[in-house]
């Protein structure tokens, strides 16, 4: 029973502090982490505000690290036993014979769903 109710005023905590309800699935280790860190961010006087939201993009900027994909580039992925093969070319993604935009394009053809095509094809774009 203790466990619900801290469950519940770290819910209130968390909508007081971000402004949203947490995600629905939120364990109470999640929402203390995500509470403490903010804590210690609004304790550092370099992370208020809109200064605070430019440091930290930028820092993820360059945390992320891309990969570039150069044309001629082939992308393979499998999928429900087929083998499907994307180009990358100088406009965009060739697939079938058909040129997409983007990746996503391609991996929703194939899935039939919407799909991240970076994720789809296992790439960190």
């Amino acid at each position: 029973m203790s466990d619900e109710l801290s469950h519940a005023t770290l819910k209130v905590r968390w909508a007081e502090v971000f402004g949203v309800a947490p995600p629905s699935r939120a364990k109470a280790d999640f929402m203390n982490l995500a509470l403490a860190w903010h804590s210690q961010m609004q304790a550092d006087g370099a992370w208020r505000g809109s200064a605070g939201k430019r440091r930290l993009k930028s820092l993820l900027r360059g945390a992320i690290p891309k990969t570039v994909l150069s044309p001629g580039t082939r992308l393979v992925r499998e999928w429900q036993g087929a083998v499907h093969q994307v180009t990358v070319l100088d406009s965009g993604f060739e697939y079938l014979d058909k040129v997409y935009s983007s990746l996503s394009a391609v991996a929703r053809t194939i899935t039939g769903t919407p799909w991240s095509g970076p994720f789809f094809f296992g790439l960190n774009i």
